[in-house]
């Protein structure tokens, strides 16, 4: 019986309860069409007399980027057999031709880019909604993207056209939300024909992209490694609200113009033995905190252009969670097994990147959704990679307090992890086999939670 109730004005509408049921009896690749639907039909709004968002009749935008994204859920060993396993199972006839051409559409590509960023904005609004958010204890955060970044090797297609008769890998330029988890490429660095400098790729991006449209913040920090280090580049940026935290390298000579004070007793300052203010020869002051290692005794100097007020050890603590990214780059490469680029150019990676990236963002949303509503259910809501991380964690104080250390205390923190292996094939199945997300997401949180 379908439950309803009426508003001041007599209206009826129905309960939140009988929404939440006709939802799990919807198909699981129904809700992924939706959420493809839904962010085509914002990219349009967004851009609406934008030429390239013109339908093609033989295969329309949506459902080439939804085929992407199924080749992506999927273990296929080429182009051409992800067609013919589509034409056997799914009863989808989808010539050849007529999808090699479309990855290497400008046009496409495109329309797959805007589609892609606006799926990733909602499953970032949907799970900060929720209140998933691993960096919303740190109010000094709170006007701030955060982002960790890093660029992503794979195999080149075989088709890959050298410029100078030696072919490298093909690689695409990601960062990561540090709120939530979720992927978005930024770029593709190559296709395996060169080998460019990844730190030019990216200034060409965030030189081209306000922080406030596309992030929704009017701040962005990103994490980065060595790589990314550009004193005078940053400090022009920190005007437009770019700000970076990264190592300081060995060969910098900063000069030290005034120490900073900070709360040596605050638990996120543990292992920080020095902030200051420092010259870097470029017209612009950063700040350098000397750190070392509470566990390991290991010592770090980082450099960043970040106010005074986010406090040094937090500077720290957001270094060490760049590392993050490559959690998810193991996922993408090993477990869903995206070793390889699709076709040759530029533009075919990017739309092979966009769809791995979305097919990842969600089951990352499925998987923070389906924690945060059993860590509400069961008394002990700990997923079995949780119960698995905190035993390592016990022996790894055993061991510090043999050496005289111990853990930081921020390890014990709430944060992002690896999306099991064990998950994303059952996220594979639900979805080839069109399970009604009431059943999958039934699956999915026994994988969870209960061992083998």
């Amino acid at each position: 019986m379908i439950m309803k109730t009426e508003n001041r004005n007599g209206n009826q509408m129905k309960t939140k309860k009988n929404q939440n049921k006709n939802e799990t009896a919807k198909k699981l690749q129904g809700l992924i069409k939706d959420i493809i639907h839904s962010a085509y039909e914002k990219a349009v709004e967004k851009d609406r007399f934008n030429p390239m968002f013109r339908q093609c009749g033989k295969m329309p935008d949506e459902d080439f980027f939804f085929y992407c994204v199924m080749r992506a859920m999927g273990e296929f060993e080429s182009g051409r057999a992800f067609l013919q396993i589509l034409s056997l199972k799914n009863n989808t006839l989808l010539p050849r031709t007529r999808f090699f051409s479309a990855l290497q559409s400008k046009r496409r590509g495109a329309v797959v880019r805007a589609m892609a960023n606006e799926a990733f904005h909602a499953v970032e609004k949907q799970l900060a909604l929720t209140g998933i958010d691993f960096f919303g204890n740190f109010p000094e955060l709170k006007e701030y993207a955060l982002f960790n970044g890093d660029g992503h090797y794979i195999k080149h297609s075989a088709h890959t056209v050298p410029k100078k008769k030696k072919k490298y890998a093909a690689g695409t330029l990601y960062i990561q939300s540090l709120r939530a988890g979720s992927l978005i490429p930024l770029c593709s660095i190559t296709d395996g024909d060169s080998k460019p400098h990844e730190m030019p790729l990216f200034k060409g991006v965030m030189e081209a992209t306000d922080p406030f449209v596309f992030f929704g913040y009017k701040k962005v920090l990103h994490v980065l490694d060595m790589a990314y280090v550009n004193n005078r580049w940053w400090g022009e940026q920190k005007k437009r609200g770019y700000y970076v935290v990264t190592r300081l390298k060995k060969s910098a000579k900063p000069l030290k113009s005034g120490d900073l004070p900070f709360d040596r007793d605050d638990p996120i300052n543990k292992g920080v033995k020095a902030s200051y203010q420092a010259g870097m020869f470029c017209g612009y002051l950063f700040r350098v905190v000397e750190y070392t290692d509470p566990e390991t005794g290991e010592a770090y100097s980082f450099v960043t252009n970040l106010e005074n007020q986010i406090r040094p050890g937090l500077i720290a603590w957001l270094y060490f969670n760049r590392w993050k990214i490559e959690k998810n780059f193991d996922t993408t490469k090993n477990t869903m097994a995206e070793k390889k680029a699709w076709a040759k150019g530029k533009g075919a990676l990017s739309i092979q990147s966009h769809a791995i990236a979305f097919a990842y963002n969600i089951m990352r949303l499925f998987h923070e959704l389906i924690a945060h509503e059993q860590q509400e259910e069961r008394e002990n809501g700990e997923t079995l990679s949780e119960q698995k991380y905190r035993k390592a964690l016990i022996k790894r104080q055993e061991k510090a307090v043999k050496g005289g250390r111990e853990i930081h205390p921020m390890l014990l923190a709430k944060r992002i992890t690896r999306l099991p292996s064990a998950f994303v094939r059952c996220f594979r199945f639900c979805f080839f086999d069109n399970l009604p997300i009431g059943k999958a997401w039934g699956l999915l949180t026994n994988t969870l939670y209960c061992p083998s």
